[in-house]
Order: C-alpha cells, then sequence, then structure tokens
C-alpha cells in the first residue's frame, strides 16, 4: 500500500468509528494538503518579489486577463475570491508599488478599472514559472503519468464545476 500522512488519520478514524466510509474525507483531505503546498509555492515566491502572496494573487488576474490587463474591482473580487474590501485594499498596495493603476471605467465614469502596468506585467512574468507547480509538488506530481494527471486534472474540472454550478 501507498502510504501519505493521510493514512495515519483514517487509521486513526477507522479506530475510533468503525464502519464509517472515509473515501470522501480522504479525498478532501488529500485535496487540502496538495492545495497547500501549493500555497507555500505562491507564497515563497511573492516573498521573493517583495509582495504579499494575495497581492501577487490579484496581480495574475489581471495578467491572465489578457490585453489590455484591465479588470473592475467586482471582477477582481471574483476571480480571487475575496471581499471587496480586501480587494480595494491590495488594489492600493500594489498602486503604491507601482504594479497597477486605476483608471475611470470609458463608459462610467463612476466605475473603476485596475490595470496593470509594464512593472506589474514584469513581475507575473518572473513569478509564474516558480509557482506552477512549486518544485516539491512538480515532483510529486511526477510519480503520476502524465493520463493519470490528465485525468485527475479533469476529475477535478467536474467537481469544481458541479460544486460552482450549486453555489451560484
Amino acid at each position: 500500500m501507498i502510504r501519505d500522512r493521510t493514512e495515519s488519520m483514517v487509521e486513526e478514524w477507522r479506530r475510533e468509528l468503525p464502519g464509517v466510509d472515509l473515501l470522501d474525507y480522504t479525498l478532501i483531505a488529500r485535496m487540502r494538503i496538495a492545495g497547500a503546498l501549493m500555497a507555500d509555492g505562491i507564497d515563497e515566491t511573492a516573498k521573493r518579489l517583495g509582495m504579499a502572496a494575495n497581492d501577487l494573487l490579484v496581480l495574475l488576474a489581471l495578467r491572465r486577463s489578457g490585453p489590455p490587463y484591465r479588470l473592475g474591482q467586482s471582477e477582481l473580487q471574483r476571480r480571487v475570491m475575496v471581499t471587496m474590501g480586501a480587494v480595494s485594499k491590495r488594489v492600493d498596495r500594489l498602486v503604491a508599488l507601482g504594479h497597477v493603476v486605476t483608471e475611470a471605467d470609458v463608459d462610467d465614469g463612476r466605475v473603476r478599472r485596475v490595470r496593470l502596468t509594464t512593472s506589474g506585467r514584469r513581475m507575473t512574468d518572473r513569478a509564474m514559472p516558480s509557482i506552477a507547480p512549486p518544485e516539491q509538488l512538480g515532483r510529486a506530481l511526477h510519480a503520476l503519468s502524465r493520463n493519470q494527471r490528465t485525468t485527475l486534472n479533469a476529475l477535478l474540472q467536474r467537481l469544481l464545476a458541479s460544486y460552482e454550478k450549486d453555489n451560484d
């Protein structure tokens, strides 16, 4: 049997609550651990670039939006999954660092758009190779064949799409 840190939790629960189906619990536990490893990679990369991980996530959302790398704050909120207040604080920090600027919307002057600057674009382009995926998780992913990684990706996509559909 292949063992990971989740197996000891499973053994403990089997001892404490025999007969309880632990499959869903172990799936969630393993996804959380993998997510934490990914978050560690983002944290390390952001720190190396002199910023907070949460600020880097805003830059990455703007960068992947494509030219002109500009989004409204409500769209940024949706993409980085935080409150509007958190987006505003992050944008203010990034403006101070020179990585973004805010501009009035062309169609509605009351709406503010956040645009990635050249400096912000350079930051994201430096960050991405070390984020996706962090070295430890990247090595671990290669314990799976390319077909297995493709299958895992498709299964996780299906799981999240179903969750998002139910929670929209």
